[in-house]
């Protein structure tokens, strides 16, 4: 028997075993299987090491290549995608804020004041400060990067 054959055969059955179970977040079809994608790299990324030999890397670059494969073909991630192009990050960011926590522009007193500083911002006319981004990012719990 070859070395080649032999190893497959160590191998192959619980390869195909990874494949059938992890098949539904590695093809994504559906809104369903793409916030368990996107919930696993989450869970992932709090779980390994930073080191580039971590072994969950390789499993992190499937998943990746994935939600990006399933991101440039769902229509209305795309969309938002042309619409956010060539947008202020901040502007974009404070935008997708409001949507998926139902908020307002008077909904932002404690983090960047009046709902007219909101909507300048929003609007483009002013700008968010380190003091916005820093309240915004404390509020909403995420990176202040993601507004640059």
């Amino acid at each position: 028997m070859s070395v080649a054959k032999e190893y497959f055969d160590q191998i192959s059955a619980p390869y195909y075993d990874f494949l059938a179970r992890a098949k539904p977040l590695l093809d994504i079809q559906d809104p369903l299987h793409y916030e368990q994608a996107l919930a696993l790299v989450e869970y992932i990324l709090d779980c390994k090491d930073d080191s580039a030999d971590d072994p969950l890397n390789p499993l992190l670059d499937l998943l990746a290549h994935a939600i990006e494969r399933y991101e440039n073909l769902d229509p209305e991630l795309v969309a938002f995608d042309q619409a956010a192009e060539g947008k202020d990050p901040g502007i974009t960011m404070l935008q997708v804020i409001m949507d998926q926590h139902g908020l307002g522009v008077d909904d932002f007193h404690e983090e960047i004041g009046s709902k007219s500083l909101v909507s300048l911002i929003l609007s483009g006319d002013r700008d968010l400060t380190k003091k916005h981004i820093r309240a915004l990012s404390r509020r909403f719990d995420i990176e202040p990067g993601l507004f640059i």
